[in-house]
């Protein structure tokens, strides 16, 4: 006999997303804020942000893809932007 199995099992589990590194601090975690700032050469900023490092330029996380990054305002504090 069958049991009662979902016909597609990845379908069951929730999605989740996958961990990606924080620009800020290079933390890895799946808690995260993805920049959608668009440059005017048509590239896409993609630049990751974990909650704990948007608490400190006082932004909230978003899953709006029109949410700019501290890079792209020109406030990001971290290492790689102070020294760009």
């Amino acid at each position: 006999q069958k049991k009662n199995l979902p016909k597609n099992p990845k379908a069951a589990k929730p999605k989740m997303k996958p961990p990606r590194k924080c620009h800020h601090c290079k933390e890895t975690t799946a808690e995260y804020s993805v920049c959608g700032y668009w440059f005017v050469s048509g590239n896409r900023c993609r630049k990751n942000f974990c909650k704990s490092c948007l608490a400190i330029y006082d932004m909230e996380s978003s899953e709006k893809d029109d949410w700019h990054c501290p890079s792209c305002l020109g406030i990001c504090k971290c290492a790689a932007c102070v020294k760009g």
